[in-house]
């Protein structure tokens, strides 16, 4: 796939390009920057970087993701002309821009529980389209490279569950008022 985008194999293969240069360079240097920008240039983060609702539930003033804000301090033409997004790193990067030693120690327990809940969950749960799909979207959107706030608050997450949860209880409903409704056939 990564040859069909109209690269070559001899970047594909290269250390410090592509996939293998992103994997390898990217994420340890986007993790060494955030201990060298926190808190010598940026005071930590704390919840304020969530979102910004619940920045401001909290009474913060919403500031962007740690890996936004290195990029801005990495490469400020890049983000400017809009070529370059965030700095990524594994979410220990995140954990300390937000919460510093508490929350380089706290963040891989908590990441664990996290993901080994939803995976006990989905095996325990029932093996059908809905749970499928959960199952598949909750894979893909959790990722361990980057962004451990959306381990302790995702939009996205929430929203699709209250999504999930007003279809169950409408069916739960309709099924109610059809027992309710039936008459029995002799």
């Amino acid at each position: 796939m990564y040859l069909y985008t109209g690269n070559t194999l001899e970047v594909f293969l290269t250390y410090n390009s592509g996939p293998v240069g992103r994997i390898i360079l990217s994420q340890a240097a986007g993790l060494f920057m955030m201990f060298d920008y926190f808190p010598d240039q940026h005071s930590f983060l704390g919840l304020s970087s969530l979102s910004r609702l619940m920045s401001s539930i909290f009474g913060y003033e919403y500031v962007d993701n740690a890996a936004r804000l290195i990029m801005k301090n990495f490469n400020p033409q890049g983000v400017e002309d809009g070529v370059a997004g965030v700095m990524s790193t594994i979410f220990i990067g995140e954990a300390w821009a937000s919460f510093g030693l508490p929350g380089v120690l706290l963040a891989p327990i908590w990441v664990g529980f996290v993901i080994q809940t939803l995976y006990i969950f989905f095996l325990k749960s029932n093996k059908n389209p809905l749970f499928l799909g959960f199952f598949i979207y909750f894979t893909i959107s959790g990722s361990i490279s980057s962004g451990f706030n959306h381990y302790i608050y995702n939009p996205q997450t929430v929203i699709i569950l209250m999504f999930f949860a007003s279809v169950y209880l409408l069916a739960l409903l309709f099924k109610s008022l059809k027992t309710k409704t039936s008459k029995p056939l002799i």
